[in-house]
């Protein structure tokens, strides 16, 4: 993340295995999920991208790479996950 954004992740885990086939190749690629960082994110390439910035997964920008809409699937099934857990549990101690 360092060559991308300025930063160091300190804390990561799979979040899922992009496979893409696009204009005749083949990619595979693990998209981890940052859950702690050292630094503040900066566009440190500003020649390959005009900006960065943080959106809510109801209001990302447009186009999204392929790529991107599969991790933004993965997420948005991996918040799902976390929000049910957390409401069972609460369900089940409010039910005791």
């Amino acid at each position: 993340m360092t060559e991308e954004l300025g930063i160091r992740l300190t804390g990561a885990r799979l979040l899922c295995v992009v496979n893409l086939m696009d204009e005749g190749q083949h990619w595979v690629s693990p998209v981890l999920l940052a859950t702690a960082f050292e630094g503040e994110p900066h566009n440190v390439e500003p020649g390959k991208h005009a900006e960065i910035g943080w959106f809510d997964l109801d209001v990302l920008p447009a186009p999204l790479s392929t790529a991107a809409q599969q991790a933004t699937a993965a997420l948005g099934a991996d918040s799902r996950s976390v929000n049910a857990a957390t409401q069972n549990g609460v369900n089940a101690l409010a039910g005791s």
